[in-house]
């Protein structure tokens, strides 16, 4: 059997519909939307399509996925007139038959539509860590979570997807004008670009296998650029001590690196309260 794809839009299965979920609830983390993991068919639609629920602040939102077979034969209209509230994001693309049939909607999760997280989203895909498995955009979007707890802008979180492709040398090389050429096509581009650069810039001071430089960790002038520092460095954290505290080879040194990292940002008080906005 061939492994679940990270968000499987033409899921049958319901592992799959739950993993598609699962997806979404990360996606939305930044918006402050969570996902309880509950999943059942939508009243009326058993064996066709399934309902699921994220809190937003209180209040509650229904998501239906409807299975493949089930597609095309009218049933959006039906579940509007279930009477709910519902969520859904701009690569569902179902904006305008919702609006069609009157439904009572919130388009959500817009950063996801920007240039920049869909150049990170196409270059991992369904890549998935070595040692712990995790799909590698679960850093991505948990990093936006916790920036957003801190504050952060939406320019920073923009250039917060571009990291992993420009962070080291070798992925600099590899990708700088491709993403330059795309980035640059937004009318604030070339300020998500010195932000990601500049993110680059201080990260690579200090990386876990790195002496530190006399004085200490050297932050950025800039606030939009802790603040990625800070959604890296606390979803890192959460994921080494999730999958690796107790069976890394280095982990002396990184639960040392981090705690470093996290003291230097300022939120070494706010770790445990960041690391629980983020699914386990």
């Amino acid at each position: 059997m061939s492994a679940i794809a990270r968000l499987p839009h033409d899921a049958a299965s319901e592992a799959e519909v739950r993993q598609y979920y699962d997806t979404r609830g990360r996606q939305l983390l930044h918006e402050g939307y969570w996902w309880d993991g509950a999943l059942a068919w939508a009243p009326g639609f058993e064996g066709d399509v399934y309902e699921t629920a994220f809190t937003q602040h209180g209040k509650t939102f229904a998501s239906y996925f409807a299975l493949p077979h089930a597609r095309g034969k009218g049933h959006l209209r039906k579940l509007v007139a279930l009477g709910k509230a519902i969520v859904t994001l701009p690569d569902c693309n179902i904006e305008d038959a919702l609006r069609h049939v009157g439904a009572d909607y919130r388009l959500a999760g817009q950063l996801t539509d920007s240039a920049e997280y869909k150049l990170i989203q196409a270059e991992y895909a369904d890549q998935r860590a070595k040692r712990s498995r995790v799909f590698l955009m679960n850093h991505v979007d948990e990093g936006l979570a916790v920036m957003a707890a801190v504050g952060a802008s939406t320019l920073a979180m923009r250039a917060f997807c571009l990291h992993p492709l420009l962070q080291n040398d070798e992925d600099l090389t590899r990708n700088f004008e491709r993403v330059a050429a795309e980035v640059l096509k937004q009318p604030d581009g070339a300020a998500v670009m010195a932000l990601a650069m500049e993110y680059r810039s201080v990260a690579n001071e200090y990386l876990s296998h790195c002496a530190m430089r006399q004085g200490g960790i050297r932050l950025s002038p800039l606030k939009d650029v802790n603040d990625m520092l800070i959604g890296d460095k606390v979803q890192n954290r959460k994921d080494f001590e999730r999958y690796h505290a107790d069976s890394h080879d280095n982990r002396v040194r990184l639960t040392e690196y981090f705690r470093q990292w996290c003291e230097a940002l300022g939120v070494a008080d706010r770790y445990a309260e960041l690391k629980a906005l983020l699914p386990a």
